[in-house]
């Protein structure tokens, strides 16, 4: 990872509902093996239907979640996550 990602990776993972509640060795463990991922406005993180093989923490930026529709139709929200801003931030989304 570049530096600062590890800090980068524990402070989402501490501030996850999944990872809060897991004590240091833990979060280190995962920042070891997890990946982070970086995309930029719009762009498409998966798509309906693909195998379900990772799992997504939010670290900056915010995401949506749609369903297709039929064509000339609005797209469907189903959710939006925004996560906390830190001043500075890069405007892409980080995903670990």
């Amino acid at each position: 990872m570049a530096a600062g990602d590890d800090a980068t990776a524990s402070e989402a993972l501490r501030a996850s509902g999944l990872f809060g509640a897991a004590d240091a060795a833990a979060i280190d463990a995962l920042v070891r093996v997890l990946r982070i991922r970086r995309f930029r406005r719009g762009e498409t993180i998966f798509h309906q239907g693909d195998p379900g093989d990772a799992l997504f923490v939010l670290a900056s930026g915010s995401v949506k979640v749609v369903l297709p529709t039929k064509l000339n139709e609005k797209e469907r929200e189903l959710a939006r996550e925004i996560a906390s801003s830190r001043s500075g931030e890069n405007p892409r989304s980080h995903l670990l």
